[in-house]
């Protein structure tokens, strides 16, 4: 069993399968700029182009880490454990850390990066009993590369809502 998965969606500007790298659809300029960010559970990270048309979310099962300490977890894509998504669609980050999703902002296409480096930082693990918004975590992704040659900006997020769950 994994200890830690990752989930890596970003919305891009273009037309492919599920899993396609191929992509043939001219795409904006590289490298894509993601201005809108945040975080939520344990831990998912999120970003998003002004548009709302592009963005990058990274999910981390990462609710049994260490309560003592922090934990770093260090990203070289592509790699198994790492499952990352290129999405595409309109306001996407409006299904983001809610839990009343929006059809109307569900991912029109899908394909996976074959390049990027970061990591992950999170503050140790605290009791159910705290409170929401205790908690900091830190994305850090470079690199970020699709099979078409596309690339994005680094991307950093840091969010204090780490362990706050939607519902």
């Amino acid at each position: 069993m994994k200890t830690a998965t990752l989930l890596v969606g970003l919305a891009l500007v273009s037309c492919g399968s599920d899993g396609d790298s191929s992509n043939t659809t001219p795409l904006p300029p590289s490298p894509i700029e993601l201005t809108k960010s945040g975080a939520c559970g344990d831990a998912f990270f999120w970003a998003e182009s002004e548009s709302g048309e592009i963005a990058v979310t990274v999910y981390v099962e990462a609710h049994t880490r260490a309560a003592d300490a922090p934990t770093t977890i260090s990203l070289a894509l592509p790699d198994p454990a790492i499952d990352v998504e290129i999405l595409t669609g309109h306001n996407l980050s409006r299904n983001f850390c809610t839990d009343l999703p929006d059809s109307g902002s569900n991912p029109v296409t899908r394909v996976t990066p074959v390049a990027g480096t970061g990591e992950i930082m999170l503050d140790a693990l605290l009791p159910l009993t705290e409170a929401c918004g205790s908690t900091t975590g830190t994305l850090r992704l470079e690199g970020l590369t699709t099979g078409n040659g596309t690339t994005f900006a680094p991307i950093e997020i840091t969010s204090k809502v780490i362990g706050c769950y939607s519902g």
